[in-house]
């Protein structure tokens, strides 16, 4: 209870010493609402609550739409397992018969059978030759066999051999002009007629190489001595020199040296032949001609 004085209100005494208290009076107007005061701590959560009663899981079904449009095909599923083998129709009428297919490869050889037992010993025949005849050329030879009381007779016919042409010959030349020559030394030589077949080559030029056969060789030198002396040659073959058959000229004073000769050798194994020039004297103005040809004669 509250006690108004001059419109000012007290608190409530404890202890009164004021006069004893009237009638209450009537409830004054509510004053202006003050400031908002600061909000207070926050209290503590309190218990939860029971739950309450489920409500139902599934809503009524409404009524069904219009059919949408059809979309878009999508792409081709991954191909799904073979399904289980159906059962076997009946059999189909045959049908024609096809051409013959091409013949297969061969294969393997079998294993080899066992040996047969050994036949019984036959006789020996006797071979022997009869007559030999002689037919025209290009005819087939034949051979033909009679039989006999203890074997065979073989007679021949043999044809004639065609008639031989006749062996192209084997020849070269050399020759040398306006050289001079040097004491001890063989000969400086150019081809003058070529041997398309091999068997006669210069090499090097001093050496005239020769293939195995017979050969005829001719040779000539000359050459002008500047003061008194001689002049030798000797030809070199199969690993050689022959003096025997080589060319020797002496001079009494500034005279021309001359010299030919011939000769016939016998080559077994591929050799060269070389003229060897000598003197005891300067020369000039040399010259030289050598002639080879191959005999048609084969090796004994």
């Amino acid at each position: 209870m509250n006690h108004y004085k001059n419109e000012i209100i007290y608190p409530k005494c404890t202890v009164c010493c004021c006069p004893a208290e009237g009638p209450a009076g009537p409830t004054g107007p509510t004053g202006a609402t003050g400031a908002t005061g600061p909000t207070g701590a926050t209290g503590s959560t309190g218990a939860t609550g029971a739950t309450g009663p489920a409500g139902p899981s599934t809503g009524v079904t409404g009524p069904t739409g219009p059919t949408g449009a059809t979309g878009v095909t999508g792409p081709t599923g991954a191909t799904g397992s073979t399904g289980a083998t159906g059962a076997t129709g009946l059999t189909g009428a045959a049908g024609p018969m096809g051409n013959t297919g091409p013949t297969g490869a061969t294969g393997a050889a079998g294993a080899t059978g066992p040996t047969g037992a050994a036949g019984p010993a036959g006789e020996t025949p006797t071979v022997t030759v009869g007559t030999t005849t002689t037919l025209p050329p290009g005819t087939p030879a034949e051979v033909t066999a009679v039989q006999t009381p203890g074997g065979v007779q073989l007679n021949f016919a043999i044809p004639q051999g065609a008639e031989g042409g006749t062996e192209d010959d084997i020849f070269a030349s050399f020759a040398t002009f306006e050289m001079r020559f040097v004491n001890a030394a063989p000969i400086l030589l150019g081809t003058a007629t070529p041997d398309p077949t091999g068997n006669i080559l210069l090499q090097d030029s001093t050496g005239i190489v020769l293939q195995p056969g017979y050969y005829y060789i001719a040779y000539s030198v000359s050459t002008i001595l500047d003061t008194a002396g001689y002049m030798q040659i000797t030809p070199s073959y199969n690993g050689a020199a022959h003096l025997e058959f080589g060319i020797y000229f002496k001079t009494n004073g500034n005279a021309s040296a001359y010299g030919s000769n011939s000769i016939i050798i016998q080559v077994p194994a591929q050799t060269t032949f070389t003229l060897t020039y000598n003197s005891d004297v300067e020369n000039r103005s040399g010259a030289a001609t050598i002639a080879v040809i191959k005999l048609n004669r084969t090796m004994e």
